[in-house]
């Protein structure tokens, strides 16, 4: 209920407190616990400027959620738009960072100063579920006014060695939760397992990736990566974590993706009609086709362009590999930057250095093929200038192995934006880059 001044009966419907300002106040305390009692009472003594206002971590956060719930309930006062659902999906994440509860003892702690402010958004939250139960109840409610938060029954539970090695395919997860998790596509709150939201995830059509923490698990309607952007240590959503599918099904959004890239390869390197060069592997070799298309081009095929091998580390996730040799990359993380470079500390296992090379000689062969020479792989190249331009498409961990090995320097999760490129001149053991660039293709304008 949003409604001003201290603790009375009013009615549900919104009223003025002050110039304008709109606060949260419980209907009738009585009916819960002590602590919300008391937390009541409390927002009944200050205002609630004061609460919006603070200069506390939160400030902004209140701020937003203030002017939007304000503007919002002035242009609809029954509380019952789409809107009340769009402000609960920006604001469970406030509440569930700042609120800690312990369903043992029927208690919990509030991590701010700003009590008002949570309540408003755990009203907003209420309102946005008991709606979604009338309109699940009414066939005349279109699927589009279900979508912004939804919440599903339990699936069959999931056993936790199939948590991330599933028929459906493999699952990988960032250290924190990523900046950019993009729209929400449904949530479950309390303590659900990893094995529990791949399970909801899978179901859902909409769900590409999911938020998993203390609190439930959230799923998002976006491709994430190992490239994406994580939260700081510290900051809100520390202690969470994002699980992605490691191959994506948002195919829609990569083919804009790709069509954008080559437009814009296009007209800033005049690449039409000139041959593309691809890795063996399905996603580098649809982007190909998608590139060839739009300017024109011959794909070839060159699995030398492919991820670099693995060796032991094949098949097995990130949270299997780190905890099982712990120790290892402790000892690694100490060895000089050109050391790890060069570094095989497994059979099989293809170093920064060795991709590289791979990559290099690739490029060599091509460039001896484009000029017609048919000289072996140890003769100098060929001193023309006339050499049409070719265009490789590969993989993230290519790309930080050639930055690795131009820059001396040992790179572990290069940050790359969708359809990073970047023209690399090639000269015989001098491996220059020019005109690097990177575009963010989410808006398929933007470059950086």
């Amino acid at each position: 209920v949003l409604g001003g001044g201290r603790a009375s009966d009013a009615s549900a419907a919104p009223s003025a407190n002050g110039a304008g300002e709109f606060g949260y106040v419980s209907t009738d305390p009585t009916k819960y616990d002590a602590s919300l009692t008391a937390e009541a009472s409390f927002d009944g003594q200050r205002s609630v400027k004061e609460c919006f206002c603070g200069e506390s971590r939160h400030k902004s956060i209140w701020l937003q959620f203030y002017s939007r719930l304000h503007r919002e309930l002035s242009a609809d006062p029954s509380f019952s738009g789409e809107w009340v659902h769009q402000v609960c999906a920006t604001s469970y994440p406030v509440i569930f960072k700042v609120i800690t509860i312990d369903p043992v003892d029927d208690s919990f702690m509030m991590h701010s100063d700003c009590p008002a402010g949570l309540l408003a958004m755990v009203a907003v939250c209420a309102q946005s579920a008991a709606l979604q139960h009338m309109q699940a109840g009414s066939p005349r409610v279109p699927d589009s006014a279900r979508q912004p938060m939804t919440f599903f029954r339990p699936p069959p539970q999931v056993t936790e060695s199939d948590v991330l090695q599933r028929p459906s395919g493999k699952w990988n997860f960032t250290a924190r939760v990523v900046t950019e998790e993009g729209p929400p596509a449904g949530d479950f709150f309390g303590e659900v397992s990893v094995a529990d939201c791949i399970s909801h995830c899978e179901r859902v059509p909409r769900c590409q990736s999911f938020a998993h923490g203390p609190n439930g698990c959230h799923l998002k309607a976006r491709c994430v990566s190992q490239d994406d952007q994580v939260v700081p240590p510290g900051e809100q959503g520390d202690d969470y974590r994002t699980y992605f599918r490691e191959v994506c099904d948002n195919v829609e959004e990569g083919v804009l993706q790709a069509q954008a890239t080559a437009k814009l390869l296009a007209s800033r390197l005049g690449l039409r009609g000139a041959k593309i060069w691809t890795s063996d592997l399905k996603r580098a070799r649809q982007t190909a086709e998608i590139y060839a298309r739009e300017l024109g081009c011959e794909v070839v095929v060159e699995p030398r362009l492919r991820e670099p091998s693995l060796g032991a580390f094949e098949g097995m996730t990130k949270s299997q590999i780190y905890s099982q040799y712990a120790a290892l990359f402790e000892r690694l993380a100490k060895l000089p930057q050109e050391e790890r470079l060069h570094a095989a500390y497994f059979e099989g296992l293809e170093t920064p250095a060795q991709t590289s090379a791979r990559v290099e000689e690739t490029a060599r062969a091509v460039f001896l093929q484009e000029c017609g020479t048919s000289n072996g792989s140890d003769a100098p190249l060929p001193t023309t200038t006339t050499t049409p331009a070719v265009l490789f498409v590969t993989h993230s961990k290519v790309l930080e192995a050639v930055l690795a090995k131009v820059f001396g320097k040992f790179y572990e999760g290069v940050e790359t934006t969708p359809c990073a490129f970047f023209h690399w001149r090639y000269a015989e053991s001098s491996p220059e880059l020019g005109d690097l660039h990177s575009i963010a293709c989410n808006d398929h304008l933007v470059e950086q």
